[in-house]
């Protein structure tokens, strides 16, 4: 039995750390760094945490009102419950871990191997490709408007997100450790998993949390932008003789182009937030350090800020979202009155 249990010690000194969200999970208490790690986790993040949970549900209520006419915000409602479902476990779970008062785990490496980091990672990534989901929502609807009534469905919005949560499931629910070893701090799994847990999980979550989710939405954004000034063009060119030539397909265009400008907004943070994760960890991989420092904790933060913001940015692209949620608002008071 001792050849097959797992030295979680050793492997995590040589695999990639993987999502930032536990890369910085040690206590930050030696150096003169110590005050900013204690604003850092013991301020900021709860409070970014709430605030991201109570906007993750304010915008499940309002875009769940807006999906009964359009796969767009069926994505966005879906992208609202993995964030708050991340804020759960990765923002709550991880605060009060950091802080010793939820202490499921006595050591480090076995939190590696906790259900809590486990879904952390799920949804992250959950959230990631449901980003990516609703950039090929809009990228059909804009260049393809033919085949947005046979793809772009609530039926098929219900199978992407539910085939992707059960492949990332698949892919992050086997790190979670059955049996643990509290006398040689190891994992007791059978041999096969050894390498896939420990050694390329980090490498998994890199490329399925960041860098191929981003790498999509940036080609499918470039040819969305093409494909609006194509038709802006093929719009000049029908109106140009008189204005009530004008198609009866402009309203929609215009719809089109209101709900791009907020997958626009959406995107452009998702890509920007992420860069300093990619390049910390890129960083980690060619020289073996990075997430132990200020600049690794800030992309951390980065990362982290992702699955708060979007409700901001709803409010401040999206004329529909704002409308409808001012219109919600408006009728739970009536409600109490």
């Amino acid at each position: 039995m001792l050849d097959q249990n797992i030295s979680i010690i050793n492997e995590t000194s040589d695999m990639l750390n993987g999502s930032g969200f536990v890369n910085n999970y040690t206590s930050h208490e030696d150096g003169g760094n110590t005050g900013f790690y204690f604003y850092l986790y013991d301020i900021t993040w709860p409070i970014l945490t709430l605030l991201g949970m109570i906007g993750n549900s304010l915008a499940f209520i309002v875009l769940y009102q807006l999906s009964s006419t359009s796969s767009f915000y069926l994505y966005l409602a879906f992208l609202a419950i993995s964030d708050f479902s991340f804020l759960i476990v990765g923002g709550v779970f991880r605060w009060l871990e950091m802080t010793g008062m939820y202490t499921p785990s006595k050591s480090f490496e076995e939190m590696l191997c906790s259900v809590s980091f486990a879904f952390t990672l799920l949804f992250s990534q959950l959230s990631s490709w449901i980003t990516v989901a609703v950039t090929v929502d809009r990228y059909i609807a804009v260049c393809h408007p033919f085949a947005v009534s046979v793809y772009c469905t609530r039926k098929r919005t219900l199978i992407y997100v539910g085939t992707a949560f059960l492949v990332l499931a698949a892919l992050n629910l086997p790190n979670i450790c059955l049996q643990w070893d509290h006398e040689t701090l190891t994992c007791v799994l059978p041999e096969f998993t050894h390498d896939y847990c420990f050694k390329f999980r980090g490498y998994i979550d890199i490329l399925s949390y960041a860098i191929i989710p981003i790498l999509i939405i940036c080609i499918l954004n470039i040819l969305i932008i093409r494909g609006l000034y194509s038709a802006a063009g093929r719009r000049r060119f029908l109106t140009s003789g008189s204005e009530s030539s004008a198609p009866p397909t402009v309203e929609r265009k215009d719809s089109i182009s209101k709900t791009v400008s907020m997958l626009f907004s959406v995107t452009a943070c998702f890509v920007l937030l992420f860069i300093p994760f990619v390049g910390v960890s890129l960083h980690e991989v060619v020289y073996g350090y990075g997430w132990d420092s200020i600049p690794g904790t800030l992309a951390d933060l980065c990362s982290f800020l992702n699955h708060c913001l979007n409700f901001i940015l709803y409010g401040l692209s999206g004329q529909r979202f704002r409308k409808k949620f001012i219109e919600t608002l408006n009728m739970r008071r009536v409600f109490r009155d």
